[in-house]
């Protein structure tokens, strides 16, 4: 769990310009400081550069995120998030790229593993994603997904429940998929109305490059309504099904800064994830806004081991800072609790 014990040492830094055809682009940052009994004092910085290609109102921004932090026993994370609309909103390209030496932890496989002190572990590790889309028609998109991860674990004896086949030593997953993507929402960083439902299969193979023989299907249903009065109900529901032989890593995780708010990412791992949450969003006065959540979910070897008695439930509440007036981009600050478990949020753009 991680404790910000102070969050801006300086205010948010924001620069904006507009350029000779009308097209805006602006930057926004900040610094930050955390602490964990694990980690140990940690400092960092992230900004968001958002841009347009031209400057038609239809248009959607395309963004650039930079993550950075590193702490005083040596462990570092670099995050690149960008995002880029071409001709026309036709054609997108993403990437997802991290590279780092991080603290993880694994308390073993399934719905019911013991809380332990022994799961942690250290790791270096580089991952890259890499989509490109093309329009199919007015809110339909297709493409293909490239996925690489390099998993180098440190120290693997020091957690019991880790051994070759879960994922120790060094392990590369490389994979090539397809993607398609339903989008209708009115804004892509705070949308109040719309929907965005995207499915992603993509197959890891030694002959891409890697050492497993993997398949990984995401199903992210999303929808958004505003009820009157800039009052937003976001609802999403999403699953994660693994095929073969995975390393940890590529187990589906439950957990995290996005889904199952409050529980450690990958406090629960197995083959299949579903889950689902529903938010409340207001901006209340000037930049200053919040939101309500709650959900629910569960891991499993498949989908036959689900049961209703195991969900595990998840809720809380957050803060919401304006950064970006114009795109509505947002900073947030999010507490959410689960069974037995906590965690506090800091993160640029909605949670989904």
């Amino acid at each position: 769990m991680r404790l910000l014990l102070a969050l801006l040492l300086i205010p948010p830094c924001a620069y904006a310009q507009t350029d000779s055809v009308g097209a805006t682009s602006s930057l926004h940052g900040f610094p930050y400081v955390y602490y964990t009994p694990e980690t140990g004092w940690a400092f960092g910085g992230v900004a968001v550069y958002t841009f347009r290609i031209d400057a038609a109102p239809d248009r959607y921004p395309s963004s650039a995120m930079l993550d950075a932090y590193f702490t005083v026993n040596r462990q570092y994370k670099i995050t690149l998030l960008p995002e880029v609309y071409f001709k026309d909103n036709r054609f997108l390209v993403s990437l997802s790229m991290e590279f780092g030496r991080i603290l993880d932890r694994f308390w073993g496989i399934g719905p019911h593993t013991a809380d332990s002190d022994s799961t942690e572990l250290v790791k270096a590790m580089v991952r890259l994603q890499a989509k490109g889309q093309v329009s199919l028609s007015h809110h339909l998109k297709a493409g293909l997904v490239y996925a690489y991860d390099r998993e180098v674990i440190r120290d693997a004896h020091l957690n019991p429940l880790l051994n070759r086949g879960a994922g120790a030593g060094t392990v590369t997953a490389a994979g090539l998929g397809v993607t398609a993507t339903w989008d209708s929402r009115d804004n892509i960083f705070y949308p109040s109305e719309g929907s965005f439902h995207q499915i992603e299969h993509t197959v890891f193979a030694a002959a891409l490059g890697g050492d497993v023989a993997v398949q990984r299907t995401i199903v992210d249903l999303r929808g958004y309504f505003d009820i009157g009065g800039g009052h937003i109900i976001a609802l999403q529901g999403m699953g994660t099904m693994i095929g073969g032989s995975a390393p940890y890593f590529l187990l589906a995780p439950l957990g995290g800064e996005m889904v199952m708010r409050g529980y450690y990412t990958g406090r629960y791992r197995d083959k299949i994830l579903l889950a689902g949450q529903v938010e409340y969003r207001k901006i209340f006065f000037w930049r200053i806004g919040g939101a309500i959540f709650a959900g629910g979910g569960d891991v499993a070897p498949d989908f036959a081991a689900f049961h209703l008695r195991d969900l595990k439930p998840t809720y809380g509440a957050g803060v919401r800072y304006l950064l970006d007036t114009k795109e509505k981009v947002t900073l947030r600050i999010d507490y959410g609790r689960g069974r037995g478990t906590d965690g506090i949020y800091l993160a640029i753009k909605e949670a989904f």
